[in-house]
């Protein structure tokens, strides 16, 4: 449903009872006029009819021969076997969700069982482990476990709901040693960046990396991690930066020896843009 309630620009505070304006199919995007008309676009309901494909490099799509289902977010291990994925939420009202991983070779599918809503999935760079970002039992949080579906799932880090802030996972370092964690203030929209790194006892320490009062996310590490890739909304709109990178708590430092703007002319706020493993350039 989309619902609509009057506000008070003095008093920044609702007022009245919210009114339900659209019930229906999922709503997509949004708008509504100066003079008050509303357009939006929606979604069906059923999702159970998508299918898996690979773009092959003249860009079309190559099905992956896989069980239909209703696949959301989809990540693919680094060797490019195994596909990881969730599926869309059955109802609005119950934010809970699967896991699937697709192995392409062997043409198999594996449920792994989780609890909550799962977002933001990444690969550890040998395979071996997933880590996702959790939102259950009223906070937001990392979790990392084997992607057997066996062995011990561990919460790297966490956030009370109360905080209003989420986190997702954004990046590992090549080395599988660290994991580049956003934080996204919800009251004022703002993300920061944190580095993941385990101590010799096990647990994961959080130490920031980009903390400026501007909008840091989508942080992405270079194929021989002495570089870094990110978005920030310091200049008033999305662009994206490269700086070196020599430490989970060097971030001040690192932007300080030479921070360089990348893009130059904005972009969507989309957060899709990785290292070509070469890295003579960055693909979108």
């Amino acid at each position: 449903s989309l619902v609509a309630v009057r506000f008070d620009l003095g008093t920044l505070r609702t007022l009245g009872d919210p009114v339900r304006v659209w019930s229906g199919n999922s709503v997509n995007q949004f708008s509504l006029s100066p003079s008050g008309t509303l357009a939006l676009s929606t979604r069906p309901s059923d999702f159970s009819d998508r299918r898996l494909a690979l773009l092959d490099d003249k860009g079309q799509p190559q099905p992956i021969p896989v069980p239909t289902r209703a696949f959301s977010e989809i990540a693919v291990s680094s060797d490019g076997g195994r596909v990881l994925a969730n599926l869309e939420v059955n109802s609005p009202d119950e934010l809970t969700t699967e896991l699937w991983v697709q192995d392409l070779t062997r043409r198999t599918s594996t449920r792994i069982p989780i609890q909550g809503f799962a977002m933001g999935l990444m690969w550890s760079p040998n395979g071996q482990r997933i880590a996702y970002g959790s939102f259950a039992k009223d906070e937001f949080s990392i979790i990392g476990r084997p992607v057997s579906g066996s062995g011990e799932t561990v919460k790297m880090y966490a956030k009370p709901l109360a905080e209003q802030a989420f986190v997702q996972p954004s990046a590992w370092s090549p080395d599988g040693k660290i994991l580049a964690v956003v934080t996204m203030d919800m009251k004022v929209n703002k993300g920061d960046v944190l580095m993941l790194e385990q101590e010799a006892g096990g647990a994961w320490k959080a130490t920031p990396y980009l903390n400026s009062p501007a909008d840091e996310h989508a942080l992405r590490f270079s194929p021989d991690g002495k570089w870094v890739l990110f978005c920030s909304v310091e200049s008033g709109r999305h662009e994206l930066y490269m700086q070196p990178f020599t430490g989970v708590g060097s971030g001040a430092q690192d932007t300080a020896a030479g921070r360089v703007q990348v893009s130059t002319n904005g972009h969507d706020g989309a957060a899709w843009w990785f290292w070509r493993s070469d890295m003579r350039d960055r693909d979108p």
